[in-house]
């Protein structure tokens, strides 16, 4: 089985400048795609982050104050790219993060598709 048909939730496309934060350390870069369970990050710069570390993804829309920040650990980190999954979200947390999803997708009814549906 592929990475893609074990993922719970579709990755979007999603390129917008974000800053990770590692305790007191802040790291820019940009989104490169982003799902409800987990987000791909380019960092401006090459970090060695460890799989587990904790770390929170403040993401920013039109460049103004985060639109939202969400804790996660790290997954995946080579060079400049950074694996993030989100920790539990629910509620509100969940809710805004679809929101800026469909936002940037323009339509609400990607968020419901799967990978099979996606391949008909």
């Amino acid at each position: 089985m592929s990475l893609s048909d074990r993922r719970r939730y579709p990755r979007f496309p999603f390129h917008s400048r974000a800053t990770l934060l590692l305790d007191d350390r802040e790291f820019n870069g940009t989104l490169m795609d982003i799902s409800l369970s987990g987000a791909l990050f380019a960092l401006d710069q090459s970090l060695d982050l460890s799989s587990g570390t904790v770390c929170r993804l403040a993401i920013y829309h039109r460049r103004l104050n985060p639109a939202e920040c969400i804790c996660g650990t790290v997954v995946y980190c080579a060079g400049h790219l950074v694996g993030i999954g989100f920790m539990e979200i629910g509620g509100v947390a969940e809710d805004e993060l679809r929101l800026m999803i469909e936002m940037n997708l323009a339509s609400p009814r990607l968020l419901d598709r799967d990978l099979p549906a996606l391949l008909r």
